[in-house]
């Protein structure tokens, strides 16, 4: 996939998608160039924000929280893996023959922009930030869904939104990882 088709997918999601489905990138690549830069990106920025902004660091007694990226990116690729079989087999339950290759790549596109959102970290005071993250966890909504609109065998938009909302609702895991990282840290 070259940044022309991500810049689709991002801009004109139904004609993106249309191209990066026919895209033949392998797995891999797509792994490599797409997936693992984008987990690398919220740790790294949490952690340069942690350590050089005050409102991410809490005083518990005299213990001073500081994210463990390591950690982070874990959880994160086992919420990424997680998350491609949820797509697969939510999918599957409403009748879309989506099969592995495919909720790959849904997972692969529909994170970037909220990994992205994570850039504005060293600018934005802590309530602006989470309302730009929960905007951007919006946006990669849409961007889901028109890609299972796509890859959806049926004509039925309102599955297409079945799915969306159950998967949506399971992708809350990542943020229930991230409170976990926070209260072991």
């Amino acid at each position: 996939m070259n940044t022309m088709t991500f810049m689709k997918v991002l801009f004109t999601p139904t004609a993106g998608w249309l191209e990066a489905v026919n895209a033949k990138n392998s797995s891999i690549r797509i792994l490599l160039l797409l997936v693992i830069s984008s987990m690398l990106l919220p740790a790294m920025l949490l952690q340069h924000a942690g350590e050089h902004n005050q409102f991410l660091l809490t005083s518990l007694g005299n213990k001073r929280w500081v994210l463990n990226v390591p950690f982070l990116i874990l959880l994160e690729a086992i919420t990424f893996v997680v998350f491609i079989y949820q797509i697969r087999n939510i999918a599957n339950t409403y009748g879309a023959n989506i099969g592995y290759r495919e909720a790959f790549l849904l997972a692969s596109i529909s994170i970037i922009p909220f990994c992205l959102s994570f850039l504005a970290f060293g600018y934005l005071g802590t309530g602006l930030m989470f309302v730009l993250v929960l905007g951007v966890l919006g946006y990669s909504g849409f961007i889901f869904y028109k890609g299972i609109c796509v890859l959806n065998d049926t004509d039925e938009e309102i599955y297409s939104a079945h799915i969306v909302y159950t998967v949506a609702g399971a992708a809350g895991s990542w943020l229930v990882l991230l409170a976990i990282l926070i209260a072991v840290s």
